[in-house]
């Protein structure tokens, strides 16, 4: 069964072969024939690879050549606000004062909280 690998190529040899390791591995993992790397590809290139893992090694199958930059599809604004140094949090205290006594009533007897009702 095959499956598919990001690859980075390492190098390239006099032979025609090719040195490669996973994307973002130290150590080169294999070689990979000439063939099946496509035209254009340099070393140190990421490209998807079409992969037979076996319990002895990895062969590559084929190789995919790697996708040109995408351009971004969004366009960045620039946000520009007021020039002054302004606070980033206001509040509004309520002024000082015992109030007008409507919040809260006058108890007869603070004891008896809840009973006799």
């Amino acid at each position: 069964m095959s499956s598919r690998l990001e690859i980075e190529l390492t190098s390239s040899r006099p032979d025609g072969t090719w040195t490669w390791r996973k994307a973002g591995a130290k150590l080169p993992k294999g070689e990979l024939p000439g063939d099946v790397v496509p035209a254009g590809v340099n070393v140190g290139d990421v490209v998807r690879a079409e992969a037979d893992i076996l319990t002895d090694g990895v062969i590559i199958l084929s190789v995919q050549a790697p996708k040109a930059a995408r351009a971004e599809r969004f366009e960045t604004l620039e946000v520009v606000g007021t020039r002054r140094d302004e606070p980033l949090v206001t509040q509004t205290l309520a002024p000082k004062g015992r109030g007008d006594g409507r919040g809260r009533g006058r108890r007869r007897d603070g004891d008896d909280r809840g009973e006799g009702r």
